[in-house]
């Protein structure tokens, strides 16, 4: 395989990323695959094989390597391999959002109608999501591994200085009972709390409005310095990113069109705080 392959291109993904660090980092030190080989005790075919992502490297290997090439202070290999664990386990486009787009982006508007954004939930919460989905139940270790990730990502908002977060949530998800009552309680208290952050606007919008443009589902734009826009679109089946500068265009113009149906500030927390009363009462 040529060297300027697309399937060399580490931005293309964490398996494609080891191969290039590996021919990199074996070219740099002038060292044959032979040598290589000799030191992670296997044959040269495999290290062939890794460098054209032929094979998926192991855990094992990872660390022979970054030892081989004197990296176990700084590490390279190993925390790759880890990358490409994880995006075995999720699916890509969540990675691409969640590790290349959301910590950077500097303005973050979504529009939920179905549930709380995921950036907002409480563990209980995204739990009920996770252990409720119609799908093929996953292992409780795996369950644990989606939740955590989702918390994780709320590191974000405490960046210095945070990102700029619009949310525009359909007042029916105050009334969806994820997980009964008193999961929603601590929901709805969360929401509250999070929306006096001054970074933060989150704004209800009511269900008499109608609003037919929000029906197409879940969406959040993102605008990352330097970088073309982006918008992740979520349904049942999955999730889709996408930076085509139309398809950005026509959800900001969906966005807007939605947020002229909503509550302003002060009344959405309002709202928020009367549906906290009424289902505080089925506790």
């Amino acid at each position: 395989m040529a060297a300027n392959s697309p399937n060399l291109d580490p931005r293309t993904s964490a398996q494609a990323a080891f191969a290039a660090e590996l021919r990199k980092y074996r070219q740099l030190r002038n060292v044959t695959q032979d040598q290589v080989a000799r030191a992670l005790s296997c044959d040269q075919t495999l290290i062939s094989a890794l460098e054209n992502c032929k094979r998926t490297p192991q855990r094992n290997q990872a660390e022979r390597l970054d030892e081989f090439f004197g990296l176990t202070e700084r590490r390279v290999f190993v925390p790759i391999y880890e990358q490409i664990v994880r995006e075995a386990r999720s699916p890509r486009w969540s990675v691409k959002w969640a590790d290349e787009i959301e910590p950077f982006a500097t303005v973050l508007r979504t529009w939920a109608p179905l549930l709380v954004p995921g950036l907002f939930q409480t563990e209980a919460y995204a739990r009920e999501i996770f252990t409720s989905s119609p799908m093929a139940p996953p292992a409780a270790e795996r369950i644990e591994e989606q939740i955590n990730g989702r918390m994780l990502r709320k590191a974000v908002l405490d960046r210095v200085p945070p990102p700029a977060v619009w949310d525009l949530i359909d007042e029916g998800v105050l009334h969806r009972p994820i997980g009964g009552a008193a999961v929603l309680v601590e929901q709805l208290r969360y929401l509250l709390e999070i929306a006096h952050n001054p970074a933060i606007t989150i704004q209800i919008v009511p269900m008499w409005a109608g609003c037919a443009p929000g029906l197409v589902g879940t969406f959040t734009l993102a605008e990352v310095p330097g970088r073309p826009g982006a918008v992740l679109m979520e349904s049942t089946g999955g999730g889709h990113v996408v930076t085509d500068s139309l398809v950005v265009a026509q959800h900001q113009k969906r966005y807007d069109t939605i947020r002229a149906h909503a509550y302003p500030k002060k009344q959405s927390q309002q709202v928020i705080r009367d549906a906290i009363e009424k289902w505080s009462m089925q506790i």
